[in-house]
């Protein structure tokens, strides 16, 4: 029976993948299923009382729970101690934090895989106990069906075929091992052990799993989930964060826009809030690489983590007020030279200046950052140095597995430009071109909706899609014209409220708003000597700097010009 039970949870764990960013959570939900069933297991063996067994399935849920995710504050590894308890609360509320933050596949943070395993582990004893000693084996479809529910819910592609495949073969195991527990199973009418009885119902569990896996894929919208891509089955309440696992179509695809962030800026245009950047191409699924070793404490000022020699820098000053936002990252004007009045622990990545919180998230923050950048032009740019110095080799790496398409694109769209910078140029030039066409529906339709290099491919073969298409596109291609590039995710400039807030030192300034429809991503490109610049290949969102238009000339004005 337990391997019934392990085979079915493991398997119904499966189709998580899609709901949770990749595999590498599968390992910790595996090993906790596999102890929790050998220990039950073990106890009946040895002919313990029901209660037992079910105390010591609870116990070894408890200790390799212990043992792989508080080990450190555990009492010889697997026992908890009362710092453990403690650390428990912090990974209920990160994990419940990335809930609201995110939309799926969510970030598999530790918080976000001791809960999976504590529900899975549950489960286990929960099927256990109604198969074994309640001789209800029938319902222990309810437990399984609750793990399918939220993959059916969340995922275009629904539970999938290897999930359902697994759940399916181990509910009809489940059922017929139970024969061998029932009270009457001993008796010589017992027809779970008559080989003609058990021929039939292998027969019968084999034909309806067909038939289960086969007639669905003939029906229409079967084979998608209930909820289009970025929905979420939050028990922790309504989201309103921006997931930087850049799945944004979902916020743009919100009719009224929520998690509503405003700020007061003297800047003379409206600006970008930027959460976090994404500079890892590989694989199917992009995401940030939040680099926990390399960050440090938010305090004092902030130096950035390459060198900028341009004399000419641009100061604003910005008072954001995060309202129901709520996301472990901060929106913030690029870039930060330092932040005031935020509550909480905060850490800031060196590399990439985004500032993530320690255990504390944005909801309901008030703060002044005062940034800087150099006054960027189409001369400047033209000018920097080919050679790229003091950054990391992360935001010039280029995947094994890019596309033909992507390739051969990148080559043709920069054949005749000389620089870097004009290279620059003609990728956005292409990707704002009449050729492409803004569209949240057409990526969702052609089924190529999210990120990742196949995704990539297809939306420059059928020239759709929104920001997440268009700023890939361009950060690919200049990697592969040797420009070093990143993927910024935050907020697009918003739209003037109206009214004015009063800040120190300021003087009264002119008020914005953004929320989930301003949503968006942009590529940044870096160019010796003045840094990460930002790009806008998106047609119809954001705003297109001067220095990168064909129309630029020298002296022409930059994105961040215009303050005093």
């Amino acid at each position: 029976m337990a391997g019934a039970v392990a085979l079915s949870v493991a398997g119904a764990a499966l189709s998580l993948n899609g709901v949770l960013r990749g595999w590498a959570w599968y390992l910790p939900v595996l090993t906790t299923v596999m102890v929790v069933c050998f220990s039950i297991a073990t106890l009946r063996a040895l002919r313990a009382h029901p209660l037992l067994v079910a105390a010591g399935g609870f116990g070894s849920l408890i200790a390799i729970l212990t043992l792989t995710f508080f080990r450190s504050t555990a009492i010889v590894g697997f026992i908890p101690s009362g710092a453990t308890f403690t650390e428990v609360g912090k990974f209920i509320r990160r994990a419940s934090e990335t809930v609201l933050a995110e939309s799926a596949p969510v970030a598999p943070n530790a918080g976000i895989v001791m809960v999976t395993c504590t529900a899975l582990g549950l489960t286990v004893i929960l099927i256990d106990a109604l198969a074994v000693p309640l001789g209800m084996p029938a319902t222990t479809g309810l437990g399984l069906l609750a793990i399918l529910v939220v993959p059916a819910t969340v995922k275009p592609q629904s539970v999938g075929f290897w999930g359902f495949s697994a759940t399916v073969a181990g509910y009809l195991l489940i059922l017929a091992g139970a024969q061998w527990f029932a009270p009457d199973s001993r008796t010589s009418a017992d027809s779970g052990r008559n080989p003609g009885h058990v021929r039939r119902a292998m027969l019968t569990g084999i034909v309806a799993l067909v038939a289960t896996l086969a007639v669905p894929l003939a029906i229409p919208g079967f084979d998608h989930g209930t909820f289009p891509q970025g929905s979420r089955v939050n028990p922790w309440g309504a989201g309103t964060g921006l997931n930087p696992m850049i799945t944004l179509g979902n916020s743009l695809r919100t009719p009224a826009g929520s998690g509503r962030i405003t700020y007061a800026t003297n800047s003379a245009t409206p600006v970008y809030l930027r959460s976090v950047t994404v500079d890892n191409f590989d694989g199917d699924s992009w995401g940030p690489d939040d680099r926990d070793a390399e960050r440090r404490p938010v305090a004092g000022q902030i130096e950035a983590g390459y060198e900028i020699s341009a004399e000419e820098q641009v100061r604003q000053v910005t008072a954001v007020d995060t309202g129901s936002f709520t996301s472990p990252y901060l929106p913030l004007p690029y870039a930060p030279e330092s932040i005031r009045g935020l509550n909480g622990a905060w850490t800031l990545d060196p590399a990439t200046l985004a500032v993530k919180g320690s255990n504390t998230n944005s909801r309901a923050q008030q703060y002044l950052v005062v940034s800087s950048m150099p006054k960027i032009t189409a001369t400047a740019l033209q000018q920097s140095s080919p050679a790229v110095r003091g950054i990391s080799a992360d935001f010039t790496r280029v995947p094994g597995n890019v596309p033909d398409i992507v390739r051969s694109t990148a080559d043709a769209v920069t054949a005749s430009s000389t620089t870097e910078y004009a290279k620059a140029v003609a990728i956005q030039k292409y990707l704002r071109s009449g050729e492409f066409t803004y569209s949240l529906q057409s990526p969702v339709q052609g089924g190529y909706d999210g990120n990742g290099l196949s995704v990539l491919a297809d939306f420059l073969t059928q020239k759709s899609g929104y920001c997440i298409h268009y700023s890939s596109a361009m950060a690919v291609m200049a990697r592969l014209e040797g420009i070093p590039s990143r993927i910024a995710v935050g907020y697009a400039p918003g739209r003037a409220t109206g009214s004015t807030v009063s800040v120190a030192g300021q003087g009264a300034l002119p008020e914005y708003e953004v929320d989930a429809r301003d949503a968006h991503a942009w590529p940044e490109l870096y160019f010796q000597g003045l840094g990460w610049v930002p790009f806008e290949p998106t047609p119809s969102r954001g705003v297109v700097p001067a220095y990168s238009t064909e129309a630029a000339t020298p002296g022409a004005p930059g994105l961040f010009d215009g303050n005093g």
